[in-house]
């Protein structure tokens, strides 16, 4: 199969629209890419030249490396942490993937050509990894946005639904629509299972022969005509071209060159990984809190509760007397239960006390 640049970067764009555009770790599942020969376990020091090496296994990374090779070039594909993992913008268990973009046809076409081709891939792959759910979309009386939707998706012959309050209200009993007035029903559209897909993708990509690296490379410096990139393990990895398919990561990469016009703005969820290559060491440093915490910690705490307890249980007795208007008889063994109920909160409070300035003083500054 003989792809033009243009017809090329046409299947690039459309299949990463709609994840990139719809969202704002790990490798395939089971053991298939672990296992293939074409996964490169010794290092990165592979003994070839590519004609493409590919940085990033997202989703933009992994097609652009599965199209490369299917159009008969010799690619290598490199990530540090596997293909869609959760550092990634294409990790993630699903996206949304959607005809309605306002009035920005170009998002629509792109999304229509990204739905087309992910469904003939899982039909390929034998991966049933988009489902088909419908999308629905809420507006009020003058929604702009959601008008210009209906616009692009008329002109462009999308299957849609325009449904009043009424029907609203009948079709989707389950929603308190407070002050929608409209919405926009897309029959088509659905869920993408994000991570699965793109692993698969990846996984496909081996299977026809790229080579697929997991390792960290090292942001590459100079000018001139780039020979080889290097990897943190030290290796070398050459190819006529490169491609930095990093997304909100490139300006780390490049500091000078995209440091100040790429800025991320979709901040969610946090994931704060181990350094590339520290791994055995975060393992033992976990191992070693783990154990702390199930033999020393215990120890301490719960003789520290002990003693507070018999520490605030003799401090409370003291105010109990035949004076203070308790009385004595058949109320003695309620006081008693109130003393111990009570000495027995105060010992949790100052252990958790103690703890919490342990904690801080523990914590970075």
């Amino acid at each position: 199969m003989q792809l033009g640049r243009r017809e090329f970067v046409k299947y690039l764009l459309a299949a990463g629209a709609a994840l990139t555009r719809a969202a704002p770790g790990g490798m395939p599942s089971g053991a298939s890419l672990l296992a293939s020969p074409r996964r490169q376990s010794g290092g990165a020091n592979t003994g070839k030249t590519y004609d493409v090496a590919v940085i990033g296994a997202g989703v933009f990374g992994a097609w652009t490396a599965y199209h490369l090779e299917r159009s008969g070039k010799k690619v290598a594909l490199l990530d540090a942490y596997g293909p869609a993992n959760s550092r990634a913008s294409s990790g993630g268990e699903s996206r949304i993937i959607r005809m309605g973009y306002g009035p920005d046809e170009i998002y629509t076409r792109w999304a229509m050509r990204s739905l087309r081709l992910w469904q003939d891939f899982f039909s390929r792959a034998n991966r049933p990894l988009f489902h088909r759910t419908g999308v629905l979309w809420l507006a009020g009386a003058e929604d702009h946005y959601a008008l210009g939707t209906l616009e692009t998706l008329g002109k462009l012959s999308v299957r849609f639904e325009r449904l009043d309050r009424p029907e609203l209200e009948k079709r989707f009993p389950q929603f308190a629509f407070g002050n929608v007035s409209w919405g926009i029903f897309e029959p088509d559209s659905g869920a993408l299972m994000a991570r699965r897909a793109v692993q698969a993708v990846v996984e496909e990509a081996v299977k026809n022969g790229v080579d697929y690296l997991p390792e960290f490379v090292v942001a590459p410096g100079g000018t001139g005509h780039l020979a080889a990139i290097k990897t943190l393990s030290g290796g070398t990895v050459s190819a006529a071209s490169y491609v930095f398919a990093c997304g909100p990561w490139l300006g780390k990469v490049f500091p000078e060159l995209l440091g100040e016009r790429i800025f991320p703005t979709r901040q969610e969820v946090y994931f704060i990984g181990v350094p590339p290559g520290k791994n055995a060491d975060a393992s033992a440093i976990i191992n070693l809190m783990r154990n702390l915490g199930g033999s020393v910690g215990v120890s301490v705490v719960t003789t520290e509760l002990q003693w507070r307890e018999q520490f605030h249980h003799a401090r409370l007795a003291e105010h109990i007397t035949p004076y203070n208007g308790y009385g004595w008889g058949s109320a003695l063994s309620q006081i008693g239960h109130a003393v111990q109920t009570q000495a027995t909160i105060l010992s949790y409070l100052d252990v958790f006390t103690i703890l919490t300035f342990v904690a801080l003083a523990a914590a970075p500054l």
